[in-house]
């Protein structure tokens, strides 16, 4: 048995984490006390800064573009300095904490690495649907191969952002035009394709 230091409840030992550092090698606070910390920490302005700063590092990492040019610091200013931030992080509190309104930090050019001048502050959901928006409007070109369909007849070319947008466009199956375009396939719908160099 032990004694949380924060509820001061005498509970069993498979009630605390563990903790190498400690004489007993188990936290001094319960699971469920360290939960409701960890819980409530995760609500504030400053775990809200410091996982959209890991966020942005991490992602800068993954598509090889230049770290942020700002410390975490800098940017828990700018955010703070945004006369929207006070309504949008009232807005996240106020629905619960809803994964959808928790504000977050979009660029608003793709192509260019985090900055504080090409940063903006919008809602989880609303980066969500830009990011999508801009790739079915092709501002947005990262992620996708651009296809070309081929007329066998009559030579005609018609390129394709993507092969989603080619199966929105022509009823052919993705998974077809993926085949034709990788050889695996001479045609599909009666056409050839073939990723746009």
């Amino acid at each position: 048995m032990k004694i949380c230091t924060k509820c001061l409840i005498k509970k069993e030992l498979n009630n605390f984490h563990k903790q190498k550092s400690s004489i007993d090698w188990l936290q001094f606070k319960c699971k469920f006390c360290s939960n409701k910390r960890n819980k409530e920490y995760k609500r504030t302005i400053p775990w809200l800064v410091t996982k959209i700063y890991s966020q942005q590092r991490a992602s800068s990492k993954i598509r090889n573009h230049k770290m942020p040019t700002y410390t975490k610091d800098e940017l828990k200013n700018w955010v703070l300095w945004q006369d929207i931030f006070e309504e949008l992080y009232n807005n996240w509190v106020e629905s619960w904490y809803k994964k959808d309104l928790i504000p977050s930090v979009d660029r608003l050019d793709d192509y260019k690495w985090y900055s504080l001048d090409n940063i903006q502050l919008i809602t989880f959901k609303e980066n969500y649907k830009k990011s999508h928006k801009d790739m079915r409007e092709w501002r947005n070109n990262k992620t996708n191969k651009a296809v070309i369909w081929i007329n066998i007849k009559t030579g005609e070319k018609v390129e394709f952002y993507s092969m989603n947008e080619a199966k929105r466009q022509t009823w052919i199956n993705n998974w077809c035009i993926s085949n034709c375009c990788n050889w695996k396939l001479k045609t599909a719908g009666w056409y050839k394709w073939k990723f746009k160099i």
